[in-house]
């Protein structure tokens, strides 16, 4: 079951962080004695299993269990329970549409190979033994891996994280279209058309590409789709912003995808995505964040992940379609290591 957590100072938020720095310009430093957690039991998928973080700064009190909070925050923290419990259920539900078809075929390892691949590609390094490839060493090392298994997250206070902070600022622009291997590459042309802009600081469209399944899991679901859209700014700093897809109606910006992808299947040749604006494809609304990495090789970390909560939707036939060309390019789920998943609403 997703648990949500619910804060309601700056301070629970900032030992949650432990030291990272977020989107939003703080650096937090982590104190773990100055939070007070209450584990409730576990309960069924029609209740809520939630941990509330008060925030007392008094250092008497932090080793003390938290018994009231505001009426305004019992009221939150119900309201997005349900929201989430809602889609949970649904996504569960679901569950029958969202694989396919069977399980990628593993194919024959070539542990002493310096290609790296996924499963289902024979002669190269899977994914388990990627760090063994020289320069890749965080891939097997790294405690700040991606992608994960969201089944717990933590509800800030709406003052620090918020979705008002963000700022859209994508346009029509040409891609350059690729096949690298391991799945199809949408790079952008004018890597300064598109923007994704944060407290006034702006993170360039550089590319997107997408994983099939997903290479992040909702309680150990899967979707079908996974897209990528990566960002980085002046300083180098990288944002996936990233959209699930799940089986429905007919999607026009996808279709508009895979028009481009035959030509483009042969890694000798190039296509061309011209006058294709992303803003379709993205979501705007809630969002998983936590700090990760790419989930390719080298597996750099330092990454902030924004996921939708919400899905978009493509036909099944537009699903078979992309996965027809890569299908089992999702890296396995790494361990969480005591990170926070956020939600921002």
């Amino acid at each position: 079951m997703l648990r949500p957590i619910f804060v309601t100072s700056m301070l629970a938020t900032a030992v949650a962080l432990s030291g990272c720095q977020s989107l939003f310009g703080h650096r937090f430093q982590a104190n773990d004695t100055q939070a007070n957690n209450v584990n409730s039991n576990n309960v069924n998928s029609n209740n809520v299993n939630t941990r509330v973080d008060d925030g007392e700064t008094n250092s008497n009190q932090s080793s003390q269990t938290s018994k009231s909070y505001s009426k305004s925050a019992i009221e939150y923290n119900q309201w997005q329970w349900e929201y989430l419990r809602k889609q949970a259920s649904q996504n569960l539900q679901n569950k029958s549409n969202m694989m396919l078809v069977s399980e990628p075929v593993v194919a024959p390892e070539t542990p002493n190979s310096n290609v790296w691949g996924y499963d289902y590609q024979p002669n190269t390094v899977h994914p388990a033994h990627w760090g063994n490839i020289s320069g890749n060493g965080l891939c097997s090392t790294g405690k700040y891996q991606s992608p994960i298994n969201i089944s717990e997250v933590l509800i800030p206070n709406e003052t620090y994280l918020n979705s008002s902070k963000f700022k859209y600022d994508y346009k029509p622009q040409d891609f350059e279209v690729t096949n690298n291997g391991r799945t199809v590459e949408f790079r952008a042309v004018d890597q300064s058309a598109s923007k994704f802009i944060v407290n006034g600081k702006a993170y360039r469209l550089v590319k997107f590409q997408y994983h099939s399944p997903s290479e992040h899991a909702i309680m150990n679901v899967h979707y079908p789709l996974e897209l990528q859209f990566v960002h980085v700014n002046d300083k180098g700093e990288t944002v996936i912003m990233t959209t699930l897809v799940n089986i429905g109606q007919h999607n026009a910006s996808i279709q508009k995808l895979i028009d481009h992808l035959p030509s483009a299947m042969s890694r000798s040749s190039k296509d061309k995505l011209a006058g294709f604006n992303v803003s379709g494809l993205i979501s705007k609304n809630n969002f998983y964040t936590y700090t990760g990495s790419q989930t390719m090789p080298p597996c750099s970390e330092k990454v902030a992940w924004l996921i939708g909560t919400k899905s978009i939707k493509a036909s099944s036939a537009q699903v078979y379609n992309l996965r027809n060309h890569f299908y089992g390019n999702n890296r396995p789920v790494q361990p969480l290591n005591k990170r926070t998943v956020f939600i921002i609403k």
